[in-house]
């Protein structure tokens, strides 16, 4: 707490002053008046004297005032009034006296203008981080009483505002009125040329005025005071300032740190030293940007190693703008561990453009990048894998495509005849190294009996095998000799991962990754690892029905689809392949119905020539087609698969191609996107009208670069698609062409049509139409549009097992064992009274089943286009033949039949908790 400011030893009190030097005139007027001499009157001056060193001037006067007065009165009682010894006494006392009162006014002005000066000393040693308004009442403390009854000071914002923010002393309040005491001062608060406020000091009840000099002095104190309270207001922005910085900056994720132009560390928030891997900002500030560098491995995103230098917080310093951000990959030595960094730098420059400060932001961006590279890794792998159908040529590029983003060397590995593991592609970072690994396997080689390992996962004992870390000394353990420690020591061990290539078939290879020191793989890295070898396994048996044996190649192409009706459920398909000319001498007609993971694929497709060079490349595109569709789901990527298979044969080998995405949107409704490349367009039967979808993109294998225009359509209720090779357009009459116009006619004239009904009216016309042997195949494959989750039938042999297959898969987890096995003998019993009485017996007649909830109950319907059956509850005794509907009563909940239009459609229920009758 500020005091008053005083020099010297503290004021006695007044009246003990001046009692003091009375007590001493009385005892020097006794003394004088004893004596009778005057001698002692000289004596009196040392009262005014003593009073003026430590009194006030009035003090002061009222001690020499009677001071001169005895010594008059000495010369009454000493009679010696007029003579030459009292004059000089009373001279000397008299003049002692005024001595005194000038020495005590001089005395009080000096020491009031020390204390003022060491008021402005205190206003000016302010506590730091003090607040505007604990400064003012620091300043209201130290002025009053010191200077003033009351202080009271005022502080203006831009607005005009004012706000009081000290306000001390009797009657303070008073200041602010204009009618303000007589003996009152205001000053104006002023600093850097600009009015911040003002200061006023006034008395209440002492006796103190203020005069010009106290004027004087309120205006430099005014000064002092706008200066301090600047002073505070500035400290505290900025000590709120560094507040919010710290608060922003230790919250963020990415890390900051800052180093000024000496090296020196200025700051570090939390996030740097997490990913500095450092314990505290002590032992940052401690290690050289060099020392730090040491504890990582740095490798940018070209795999190169990164210098110090190359980083933008040590470039910042000597560029004149801001360096470009960087990407590197972050090893931790000590770890192994990896991280992808974004390292950003900015740099505080001084007047002369001189960096002071460099500003090092540090962005953990693992997660995107790992992203990125398995986005890359496998998209770049779709593309190799459906690129050849040599599946050692395609194993190859598929190591190569691991090195260096997942691991420093990779090596694929099939099973041998021999009982060995045989090695068919190798790769590493360093391509020197990869001789090295090849004599390595060669000499070394791994037997499919061993007990773990490479061995483990080639058989289908362990889903993959993983080692952290391979020091030096497991790798002299598990060494045979001098020269396989020193193989392994030259290719470099530390992280591994086995993985096995999985086929459909189960597993067909392995692919094994290595990190030398100091990376290790994490799961991320597994996850990617066991995507890749699935998706090489399925390229690998694509790739091993194609160069199997090239003498089956006429053969697949007679059998291109040995059951030309897949089991689609929602779509009702219908396919005819006739070759033209001898079995022998068969085309290249081929089309497909692939099943995706949005939906299905339907493929058309003719290449060019015939016999076995035309089924070599049917095998080539189909398969092709085939495995593109399933590894990316994209007709477009499908057709560039094909493109870029047939650019790289050393023959001329062309292919045309129609493609059908067929997606249900969950909704009951379908859409289809159409892909041509050089084929006849498919064509759209809806309300009544043909018309054709697409637009004829090239024909594959003539362009290197080439682009297929897609269209997308929705389909309604009863529309269908029909899909044709040029055999049909080009078949031969007597006299012309049957032409697309023809075929166009003919398909709006059969509205309502089932596909099937569609594939054997085209047929029935062409053979009609057609006038000798034909040189192309013919080629048809037509799509109708089915309620959602419905499965159309061939009504074939195979119809009752495809039935009860599909009713199984779809009510499995809804019922329970014994009401299941009652749900799949009457859905066989009503497939076959179907196919024996309602017209589906032929391969091209139809039987359509459909599974699926209805409340509480499962329920099963079954559609012919049959005569159909009474609906009833309790039928009468049935006739023969008709034991499956007598089997249905019995075991079902509910049941009965529906008459659409020509279609029959017999439909059971049964409860899940509900245990059906017996039946003996």
């Amino acid at each position: 707490m500020p005091t008053a400011l005083r020099i010297g030893r503290s004021p006695l009190r007044s009246h003990r002053l001046v009692l003091g030097a009375l007590a001493l005139l009385v005892v020097l007027a006794l003394v004088d008046l004893a004596v009778g001499l005057v001698l002692f009157v000289p004596l009196f001056v040392l009262a005014p004297v003593a009073v003026a060193l430590r009194g006030t001037p009035s003090e002061t006067a009222v001690a020499g005032g009677t001071a001169v007065a005895l010594a008059i009165l000495s010369g009454a009682w000493n009679d010696a009034l007029g003579t030459g010894r009292w004059w000089v006494g009373l001279l000397l006392v008299a003049v002692g006296s005024l001595a005194a009162l000038l020495a005590a006014v001089t005395r009080l002005r000096l020491q009031r203008d020390a204390e003022r000066l060491e008021l402005l000393v205190e206003l000016g040693d302010g506590a730091p981080g003090a607040t505007v308004e604990e400064t003012a009442g620091r300043i209201g403390e130290l002025l009053v009483p010191a200077l003033a009854d009351a202080c009271l000071i005022e502080l203006s914002s831009d607005d005009g505002a004012r706000r009081v923010v000290c306000a001390r002393g009797e009657n303070a309040a008073a200041l602010t009125d204009a009618s303000k005491p007589p003996s009152a001062l205001s000053a104006p608060l002023s600093t850097r040329g600009r009015a911040i406020g003002t200061l006023r000091m006034g008395v209440g009840s002492s006796k103190r005025r203020f005069g010009l000099r106290d004027l004087r002095f309120a205006e430099v104190l005014a000064g002092r005071v706008a200066l301090a309270l600047e002073n505070a207001g500035l400290s505290a922005e900025l000590e709120d300032a560094e507040r919010r910085f710290r608060a922003i900056v230790d919250g963020m994720l990415d890390g900051v740190t800052v180093r000024a132009a000496d090296g020196r560390l200025v700051y570090a928030n939390d996030a740097a030293l997490d990913l500095l891997r450092i314990d505290s900002r002590a032992d940052l500030r401690e290690r050289e940007p060099g020392a730090m560098m040491a504890m990582f491995d740095v490798i940018d995103e070209q795999g190169r190693p990164v210098q110090l230098d190359q980083l933008p917080g040590v470039r910042a310093w000597n560029l004149d703008d801001d360096p470009e951000p960087m990407v590197v990959r972050n090893v931790v030595r000590a770890t192994g561990e990896q991280r992808w960094l974004l390292s950003k730098a900015i740099a505080i420059r001084g007047a002369d453009g001189a960096p002071l400060y460099v500003v090092n932001f540090t962005e953990d961006v693992t997660a995107v990048k790992r992203a990125e590279l398995a986005q890359r890794v496998l998209a770049e792998a779709g593309r190799v894998l459906v690129s050849s159908l040599d599946y050692a040529e395609t194993l190859q590029q598929v190591a190569r495509l691991a090195v260096p983003d997942l691991a420093d060397w990779c090596g694929v590995d099939m099973p041998g005849r021999t009982g060995r593991i045989e090695p068919v592609a190798i790769s590493h970072v360093d391509p020197e190294k990869v001789a090295i690994g090849r004599e390595l396997r060669a000499r070394y080689p791994v037997r499919m009996d061993e007990p773990e390992g490479l061995a483990a996962v080639m058989r289908g004992d362990a889903p993959y095998y993983v080692v952290d870390e391979t020091p030096d000394a497991a790798l002299v353990a598990f060494a045979a000799d001098e020269r396989h420690l020193e193989l392994m020591r030259g290719v470099g061990f530390n992280s591994i991962m086995v993985v096995p290539v999985v086929g459909r078939s189960g597993v067909v290879g392995t692919l094994t990754f290595v990190s030398a020191l100091p990376r290790r793989f994490d799961e991320d890295d597994l996850a990617l690892a066991l995507e890749l070898g699935r998706r090489a396994g399925v390229a690998v048996e694509n790739a091993r029905l194609y160069s199997e044996r090239a003498d089956i190649a006429h053969t697949l192409q007679i059998a291109l689809v040995p059951d030309p009706v897949p089991l689609a459920p929602g779509w009702d398909v219908a396919a005819l392949y006739r070759p033209a000319g001898e079995a022998t001498e068969a085309g290249g007609d081929f089309y497909d119905m692939v099943r995706t993971e949005d939906g299905w694929l339907v493929v058309m497709g003719d290449v060019a020539g015939k016999g076995a060079r035309a089924a070599s490349l049917t095998a080539l595109a189909r398969y092709t087609l085939r495995t593109a569709a399933m590894l990316t789901g994209d007709p477009a990527a499908a057709l560039a698969a094909l493109n870029s298979g047939l650019m790289r044969r050393h023959d001329v080998a062309y292919c045309t191609a129609a493609l059908v995405s067929l997606e249900e949107d969950g909704d009951g409704g379908a859409r289809a996107r159409i892909f041509s490349a050089g084929h006849p367009l498919p064509v759209l039967l809806s309300g009544g009208a043909a018309r054709e979808l697409g637009t004829s993109g090239p024909l594959l294998g003539a362009l290197e670069s080439a682009d297929w225009p897609g269209e997308e359509v929705v389909l309604g209720a009863g529309d269908r698609l029909v899909l044709y090779t040029d055999g049909v357009t080009d078949a031969r009459g007597a006299d012309d062409r049957f032409g697309d116009h023809r075929l166009l006619e003919l398909l709006s004239g059969v509205d309502g049509a089932a596909p099937a009904e569609l594939v054997q009216a085209i047929d029935g016309a062409l053979r009609s139409f057609e006038a000798g042997p034909q040189r192309d195949d013919t080629a048809l494959l037509a799509v109708g549009r089915l309620q959602p989750g419905e499965l159309a039938l061939a009504g074939g042999p195979e119809a009752v097992s495809l039935a009860r297959a599909a009713v199984r898969a779809r009510l499995e987890d809804d019922l329970p064992p014994e009401r299941l096995g009652d749900v799949l003998l009457m859905t066989s019993e009503l497939v076959t009274n179907a196919i024996r009485h309602g017209g589906a017996s032929g391969p091209g007649d139809r039987v359509r089943v459909r599974a699926l909830s209805h409340g509480a109950r499962a329920r099963i319907e079954v559609r012919d286009d049959g005569p159909g059956f009474p609906a009833h509850r309790a039928p009468e005794p049935p006739a023969e033949g008709c034991m499956g509907l007598e089997l249905v009563n019995r075991l079902a909940d509910a049941w009965g039949t529906d008459r659409r239009g020509h279609t029959t459609v017999v439909w059971f229920e049964v409860e899940p908790d509900r245990p059906g009758p017996q039946v003996h």
